[in-house]
């Protein structure tokens, strides 16, 4: 849910005071990655650190804190990397929270713990044991994060693909856009779908703005499956991967040999057991007609490329945000109404659109799935 490698070069000072400090880890790219329970952490601690601790979890609100959630009071065991089952899970975490913990202290010694020195950061820091809403944090530790790393379940899908995917019509940037999760989270399709199917549908965004097949076939791929910029734990144990890519591929004269290149190699890669779903390309109203028809072709050739292949659905999509365009006499352009005035970037309403979408799309997929099933006497 966090990642972070541990090294021993700096201290953070505890409290002085009797009721201890809180902290925060306010580096961006060090937010909590999806939606899950925290249930396992690691930490270290310096041989002469905190007596007590407890895992906290906070959201951002209007320049605060609200806690999420927070552990039982746990005395560490200090001076190397350590690992706790939490006793007390702290539920209802979401990407874009913040990690962070309590420490107690005596009122005579500081508590040092060990931190890692970044050009990011930094750390927050308040007296006491801060609880509740609108909490504040006006100390600043610049330079530094916490060594703190939490997980949870492995979420039920990931996703992956362009800023349509990350969400960027609401300004929102995801893991691998190496700032968040951060922003207005509005737009991002996972999020919508998550509000169709129920809590139960748990993910992590692991798409970027302004990027092609090839980078989703050999970037985001080996992260989602390796690790390869995140905790190796991440991706394994998802049961579906979904894909919103394309238009960048036509922005950039990529040919449909090469984007099928990327597709197969993809598909080899797909665990044993996990669906892959991929959107077909949407409407942009500021491709010339030659494009639009691309982006058409496209989609025949998705159709075409999964023909075959139970493990994948191509969601269809492009028609249901999009309305025709005069010139061509089809449907080329992106509806007003679902888009945040650029052309191509959708807002929530559009967002809202593509997801219910996906969301039938995944129903028809666990239909199939089970009428297979039954065939077989499973």
């Amino acid at each position: 849910m966090g990642a972070k490698s541990f090294r021993e070069d700096a201290l953070i000072r505890g409290a002085t005071e009797p009721e201890g400090r809180t902290f925060i880890d306010a580096t961006p790219v060090d937010r909590c990655l999806q939606n899950s329970a925290v249930k396992r952490v690691d930490y270290l601690v310096d041989r002469s650190g905190p007596l007590a601790m407890k895992i906290k979890i906070f959201r951002p609100h209007d320049g605060k804190f609200n806690l999420v959630g927070e552990s039982e009071v746990f005395e560490p065991v200090r001076g190397s990397v350590q690992q706790r089952v939490l006793a007390r899970p702290i539920h209802g975490v979401i990407p874009g929270d913040f990690i962070g913990c309590w420490f107690g202290a005596t009122a005579t010694e500081k508590k040092p713990v060990h931190a890692l020195t970044r050009a990011k950061g930094p750390v927050l820091w308040s007296t006491g044991d801060s609880r509740g809403t609108n909490q504040a944090f006006p100390n600043s530790i610049p330079g530094m994060t916490l060594p703190l790393e939490v997980f949870g379940d492995p979420p039920v899908a990931v996703v992956t693909g362009d800023s349509i995917e990350a969400g960027h019509g609401s300004h929102y940037e995801s893991y691998l856009d190496e700032t968040g999760p951060a922003g207005d989270q509005r737009a991002e399709l996972a999020l919508c779908m998550r509000s169709i199917i129920g809590k139960e549908f748990t993910y992590q965004d692991y798409a970027s703005g302004s990027k092609t097949w090839q980078w989703v076939n050999v970037s985001a791929m080996p992260a989602i499956l390796f690790g390869t910029g995140v905790h190796a734990s991440a991706g394994i144990g998802m049961q579906e991967i979904w894909c919103h890519c394309g238009v960048n591929d036509i922005q950039q004269n990529r040919s449909w040999e090469a984007v099928r290149a990327d597709f197969d190699e993809i598909y080899e890669q797909l665990p044993r057991g996990c669906a892959l779903f991929i959107d077909e390309i949407l409407p942009d109203s500021n491709f010339d007609d030659a494009k639009s028809a691309q982006v058409r072709a496209f989609n025949r050739n998705y159709v075409e490329w999964a023909k075959g292949k139970l493990d994948v659905r191509i969601v269809r999509c492009h028609d249901t945000v999009g309305e025709v365009r005069q010139s061509t006499g089809q449907i080329d352009n992106l509806k007003a109404e679902y888009g945040t005035g650029d052309g191509v970037h959708l807002n929530k309403l559009g967002a809202e659109a593509v997801a219910a979408r996906r969301a039938a799309a995944r129903k028809d997929y666990y239909k199939q799935i089970s009428k297979r099933s039954a065939s077989r006497g499973d």
